[in-house]
């Protein structure tokens, strides 16, 4: 770092964040990493991302580890995915200032032309490490990235490309590996990885023993394809969720975040989403006194047709402010819980609406110090707020397509909004 940035690495925002870090290398889980220098604060913190090959296990492990820091004060954590071989999963500093990004890959599919892919249990066998981040023999890791640079096409005139392949020619060399140096050699000579080069290169890719994959694969492959174009989230941000238990303050960090964002911010009662429809309406006024339910309660009893119509809203609202940042009050997957002022908050039977319907914009999960819950809502208890975060944290981080932020929201209300303003900056 330069200047001012080092100055401020030592900030505490960039010091919770440097934990995080050095806890994705230290924990109990295990991840391949597939290229580039080895993982410490220093090197991937406002850098690029990190490319790791690993399974659903060990990612549910490093996810449950990410939502204690955020309780802890130590970070906030965003999870996006848009198709189901690959999760983006970025560690922010609680002033949003710096963040990590991991690219985490369940399949990797890059070699012949996308008819063989790379998964995590090929790799196990190779590896010496049982936890942390560990990294292939040489010649594999080397036969990965050009595999790499083929299928994407890449030249080799970028600086950082041609520094990589330098530094496996040199590794290659000291470990005897003379026949697949003098290939690197040759490319980085050249200029371009030619047919001969990558013929070179399959002969560390028979260590991994890579088949082709399966017609059921390829075909789960394009589905999620087809499911990302339908329902993943946008590429720009225009449309964000607040959400969170009652209690964390989503309504005041919504008005100061929209006093920040000015004439871009729209603000929106995420119930006016279906309340305000006639048919809804027509029911509040027909059907609500014959069941002599509460306003909530009538909405639960209503769920799906709820969750049917707020879905709907929500592209109403996107095309009526395409121009603007909506900030809407709650999620609409918020409609789907039920007796979440219980111990037991749970989901409506209807759930599986949310995986087929509803556009996948960000939603924002607040979290706070219990304390904080008890001095604003006496109507929810400890054990049901735990509830609500826990269901939601699983639903938002396992699902897929996803863009989902676990956000502490226990600083002031500027540092809040501040923060989340910084977090929200790089997707406008």
């Amino acid at each position: 770092m330069k200047g001012s940035e080092a100055q401020e690495s030592h900030s505490p925002a960039w010091a919770g964040l440097a934990t995080c870090v050095t806890g994705v290398t230290t924990g109990p889980w295990l991840f391949v990493q597939l290229r580039g220098e080895t993982v410490t604060p220093e090197q991937v913190i406002d850098d690029d991302d990190v490319d790791l090959l690993c399974d659903r296990a060990n990612i549910n492990e490093l996810f449950d580890a990410a939502n204690n820091w955020v309780k802890e004060g130590l970070c906030h954590v965003r999870i996006t995915s848009r198709r189901a071989d690959k999760i983006q999963f970025m560690l922010i500093s609680v002033d949003g200032r710096h963040r990590a990004v991991f690219d985490l890959w369940v399949q990797l599919w890059q070699f012949s032309h996308g008819k063989r892919m790379l998964q995590f249990k090929s790799c196990r066998p190779l590896l010496k490490e049982l936890s942390g981040i560990a990294r292939l023999p040489v010649v594999v890791e080397a036969s990965v990235y050009l595999h790499h640079l083929a299928s994407k096409r890449k030249g080799l005139s970028k600086q950082s490309t041609r520094a990589r392949l330098e530094g496996y020619h040199e590794q290659c060399s000291d470990d005897g590996h003379d026949t697949f140096a003098g290939m690197l050699r040759g490319i980085i000579t050249s200029g371009e990885t030619t047919p001969e080069a990558l013929g070179v290169a399959e002969a560390g890719l028979a260590m991994l023993n890579l088949g082709s994959a399966s017609l059921m694969q390829r075909c789960a492959r394009a589905i999620s394809k087809i499911r990302s174009a339908l329902i993943g989230p946008p590429r720009c941000l225009r449309q964000v969720s607040i959400m969170g238990c009652d209690g964390v303050g989503k309504t005041t960090l919504i008005r100061a975040l929209a006093s920040r964002l000015g004439k871009q911010a729209k603000p929106i009662t995420g119930k006016h989403l279906y309340r305000k429809s006639l048919l809804f309406k027509l029911a509040v006024i027909f059907i609500r006194p014959l069941l002599f339910q509460s306003r909530e309660r009538f909405d639960e009893s209503l769920a799906p047709i709820v969750y049917i119509r707020a879905a709907i809203g929500l592209r109403i609202k996107a095309l009526q402010h395409r121009a603007r940042v909506c900030l809407i009050d709650r999620s609409i997957v918020d409609f789907l819980l039920l007796d979440r002022k219980t111990d037991h908050p749970r989901f409506s039977r209807f759930k599986w609406l949310s995986a087929v319907l509803g556009r996948r914009i960000l939603n924002v999960h607040c979290i706070v110090d219990w304390d904080v819950v008890t001095q604003r809502k006496q109507e929810v208890t400890e054990v049901g707020y735990s509830g609500y975060n826990k269901k939601m944290f699983l639903h938002f981080s396992g699902q897929t397509p996803t863009d989902y932020l676990l956000f502490n929201n226990d600083g002031d209300v500027d540092g809040s909004a501040g923060a989340l303003e910084r977090c929200l900056s790089q997707d406008r």
